[in-house]
């Protein structure tokens, strides 16, 4: 958001900062203990807010200046609350599905022990039928399931890491089509 303030547009700005402080004590409840939360963080959002307003607003509006930047400093804030809610909310649940794979990965139960070994040799056995793109996908498939990342697959294979992405998403799709790996597979 790079906005370029003519001198009038400064001058807006410059004498309605006081906006920002009544947006932020009449309608915004602080939490130090969030990141991006805290007064300071609040008041540099609602001055590129402030900035924002006084670029977009036009003399020529039914609204008066200070009524305006106050509604498009509040809308600033809340997206930004919005946008750290979002992020905050996506962290948990990854956090909450990576502690339940690495529980699965410590503890794992007998079937699924049983259905990893019986995926790998069916992807062994299979890959034999495929060429180029698709069997290098079930390599890294395989590798996957070892415990190695996209990264170390790619350096092992001299690529990039999203060439082993699209060699693992051509292997899935043969496989999805491929009725023998799938009856090999099947419990």
């Amino acid at each position: 958001m790079n906005y370029i303030l003519n001198d009038e547009q400064r001058r807006l700005v410059e004498e309605h900062l006081d906006i920002i402080d009544k947006v932020l004590r009449k309608t915004i409840h602080f939490n130090s203990g969030i990141c991006g939360m805290e007064y300071d963080d609040l008041y540099q959002i609602g001055a590129i807010g402030l900035c924002k307003a006084a670029v977009t607003y036009q003399s020529g509006f039914d609204i008066a200046f200070d009524t305006y930047a106050f509604r498009v400093v509040k809308n600033a804030v809340l997206d930004h609350f919005r946008s750290i809610l979002r992020k905050r909310a996506a962290h948990a649940t990854f956090m909450s599905d990576a502690e339940r794979y690495m529980e699965q990965m410590n503890n794992p139960s007998p079937d699924t022990e049983m259905y990893e070994k019986l995926t790998l040799t069916a992807l062994s056995e299979r890959k034999e039928r495929y060429a180029d793109t698709a069997r290098k996908g079930i390599d890294a498939m395989v590798l996957k399931m070892l415990g190695y990342s996209g990264k170390d697959i790619a350096e092992k294979y001299s690529v990039k890491p999203n060439y082993i992405t699209a060699c693992i998403s051509r292997a899935k799709k043969c496989l999805r089509n491929d009725k023998e790996f799938l009856k090999m597979i099947a419990c």
